[in-house]
């Protein structure tokens, strides 16, 4: 089991039918510390053809996301890790949000001059 926590890649063709789609792609990444570095990659999800995600709509291009899922195999044409979605979650968007500029101490230390 894996919790996979990405978004939802823009869709490059617009011309299929969506809707009756099962299964979407998600972006994610790792990071690499022996090169200091972030490693992004996809991974493809599934939702089972079953009554408890009959309903559920394929999240929108953008959307931030937490998956728990199974893993399924690896998808033949792209060698993604293909992933049965148990739980899907929504998460908000981090508002750009102004980094604080540090103020000096209010506390001065003040030096007794001995006479």
């Amino acid at each position: 089991m894996v919790t996979i926590i990405g978004f939802m890649p823009s869709r490059s063709d617009k011309t299929l039918d969506f809707s009756e789609d099962y299964y979407f792609a998600v972006e994610t990444s790792i990071y690499n510390t022996l090169k200091a570095t972030l490693v992004a990659f996809s991974v493809t999800c599934f939702l089972e053809t079953t009554k408890h995600w009959q309903k559920v709509k394929i999240p929108q291009s953008g959307a931030f996301l937490s998956i728990t899922a199974k893993v399924a195999g690896h998808t033949t044409d792209t060698n993604q890790l293909a992933l049965c979605v148990l739980d899907l979650a929504y998460l908000p968007r981090l508002a750009a949000v102004p980094t604080a500029t540090p103020t000096p101490s209010s506390t001065l230390t003040s030096k007794q001059s001995a006479h």
